[in-house]
C-alpha cells in the first residue's frame, strides 16, 4: 500500500491542496498521514511570551490535522495526525522519510520577489530534498479531473 504523507499549516491553501488532492485520489487503497509542524522557538530570553506562542502553534497544529483529517474522512479516506516540531521544510522532509512515504503532497502560498527572499519556499526546499515524489499545489489552481 503506497503511503502518502500531506502537509498542512491550516492554512487555505493547504485546505485547497486537500480538496484538489481529494479529488484525484480515486479508490485505491492509500495509507494517508497529515502532518503539521511546529516551527521551534528561537527567543529563550522570552520565555513567557515564548511559551505563550508555542502552545498557541501547538493548538494550531492540531486543529490544521483535525480539519484536514475530517476533510478527508468525510471523502471516504482515513489519514493518521502527526506533528512535528522545527522548520517546515527540514520537518517535512525526515518525517516522509520516517513513515516511508511515497509521495508528498503539499500547497504552494506562489511567494515572489522580496516577499520570497524574506520567507523562504518550503514547497521548494521539500521539492529539493525529499526522498520521495512531491505533489504541489499552486495557490489558485484547481484540477479538473475526467476518469481518474
Amino acid at each position: 500500500m503506497r503511503r502518502i504523507l500531506i502537509a498542512t499549516e491550516g492554512s487555505t491553501i493547504s485546505a485547497a491542496a486537500i480538496r484538489q488532492f481529494i479529488a484525484v485520489l480515486g479508490t485505491q487503497p492509500f495509507e494517508l498521514f497529515v502532518l503539521s509542524v511546529i516551527t521551534r522557538p528561537t527567543l529563550p530570553d522570552q520565555l513567557p511570551q515564548v511559551v505563550a506562542s508555542y502552545d498557541g502553534a501547538a493548538d494550531a497544529a492540531l486543529s490544521a490535522i483535525d480539519h484536514a483529517t475530517a476533510e478527508l474522512r468525510a471523502a471516504g479516506f482515513g489519514a493518521q495526525g502527526l506533528v512535528k516540531t522545527g522548520e517546515p521544510a527540514p520537518a517535512i522532509v525526515a518525517c516522509a522519510k520516517e513513515i516511508g512515504a511515497d509521495l508528498i503532497v503539499l500547497g504552494s502560498h506562489g511567494r515572489k520577489g522580496a516577499e520570497r527572499m524574506l520567507h523562504g519556499s518550503v514547497a521548494e526546499s521539500v521539492l529539493m530534498h525529499a526522498p520521495c515524489g512531491v505533489l504541489i499545489y499552486p495557490v489558485g489552481v484547481t484540477l479538473e479531473v475526467a476518469g481518474v
